[in-house]
């Protein structure tokens, strides 16, 4: 590039919490400060950092104002203020360099949540004028933007096929992991922390599930599946379900109905997990809708396998071990006989050495090297 750069960045909301968001703080830090001068599209206040904030107003007291309002708010914004190069982290109703469809294909979610509904429920979302005003701000983002990124090739053809856009303008971008974060020889250590945080796990194989959105990751099949376990095999183990969930109360009295409440902690949100993740033994994440799941990510780099589900784009890194995947989220047998395989040491130990590999393959700075390599494209292209 021959001049500073003006990016601006589109995203509804900027916190440190969300894995988007998580992302999108460690590219923008990551971005050169004498090639990029940033500029910060969001609603409320963002936290301090390397960019100019614009205000876009909210409207989420109207029912359409979290994705119409800001798509709409957003692109007036942006046209007040100009900028050289926009990327859309959320879509906007303007023009569009690059999008990044890190939610996936929202028709294809719909698709996928509809097996896990009730008759009247899949009624009422099939008319929910919620998912109109989506697909149609996600349509035109889409169609408009310049380049598309996704983070895995099954969201690429949900994408092109749903919407028409041509393969050539959506480019895939697996995940990145800084590995620094899960030394190996950090295990012992974390193995006895977590044993003195959570008691009931001593002595037990360690499952872990971390995640918000408890319906959509699958925490329902979850614990049908660890009630399908021979119970010789069961009592060997422990489940730890981490994450933020409206509903928790439902969910535990799911687990003492299926008869496994002793074998279940649910822990709520925590903060950082990668002490939990190096002090447990497995992964289970059998989500019925992923783009791709970082924490799927971050256990394959603690060196833990995972069960997950084909529609988890995360599934396309373990074709040759790292885990299990099972063809359809639904399958709680499947799911209780991949849990058994989980209990085998000699298995973990197997399918653990594959994951670290895996995880190995999507270093954070290959990937911040892959996104600066794409904004620049895009810039010369319009000088």
């Amino acid at each position: 590039m021959s001049h500073r750069l003006r990016l601006g960045v589109a995203v509804r909301r900027f916190h440190p919490y969300g894995g988007g968001e998580r992302f999108l703080g460690r590219l923008l830090e990551a971005l050169p400060e004498e090639r990029f001068e940033l500029h910060l599209f969001t609603t409320g206040r963002p936290p301090e950092g390397p960019w100019v904030h614009h205000r876009v107003p909210a409207f989420g007291w109207l029912p359409w104002g979290r994705f119409w309002g800001f798509g709409w708010a957003a692109a007036r914004v942006v046209a007040r203020h100009p900028v050289d190069l926009l990327y859309a982290h959320d879509a906007i109703l303007g023009p569009v360099d690059l999008f990044r469809a890190g939610g996936g294909c929202h028709p294809a979610y719909r698709a996928a949540m509809a097996p896990a509904e009730s008759t009247a429920r899949r009624l009422w979302e099939a008319i929910r004028p919620r998912h109109r005003w989506m697909t149609a701000v996600e349509r035109r983002c889409f169609l408009s933007a310049r380049q598309v990124v996704v983070n895995s090739a099954r969201v690429r053809r949900e994408v092109c096929s749903r919407y028409g856009v041509a393969r050539e303008r959506v480019a895939v971008v697996y995940n990145g992991i800084d590995l620094a974060r899960f030394d190996p020889a950090r295990r012992a250590a974390a193995r006895a922390a977590v044993a003195t945080r959570f008691p009931e796990v001593a002595g037990r194989v360690r499952l872990l599930y971390v995640g918000s959105g408890f319906r959509r990751k699958g925490v329902d099949t979850l614990l049908r599946g660890l009630a399908r376990v021979e119970p010789v095999v069961r009592d060997t183990l422990h489940l730890l379900v981490v994450g933020k969930e409206p509903r928790l109360a439902r969910y535990r009295s799911l687990a003492a109905r299926l008869g496994i409440g002793d074998r279940v902690t649910f822990t709520g949100p925590l903060g950082e997990v990668d002490e939990l993740l190096l002090g447990c033994d497995g992964f289970c994440f059998p989500t019925r809708y992923e783009p791709f799941s970082n924490a799927c990510l971050e256990a394959l780099a603690a060196g833990l396998p995972v069960i997950t589900t084909a529609a988890n784009g995360v599934a396309e890194r373990l074709a040759e071990g790292g885990g299990a995947v099972l063809a359809d989220a639904e399958d709680v047998a499947g799911l209780a006989a991949a849990i058994t395989e989980m209990a085998d040491g000699e298995w973990r130990a197997r399918h653990g050495a594959r994951a670290r590999e895996i995880a190995a393959g999507h270093t954070l700075e290959g990937y911040m090297a892959t996104w600066e390599s794409l904004l620049e494209g895009l810039a010369e292209g319009k000088q």
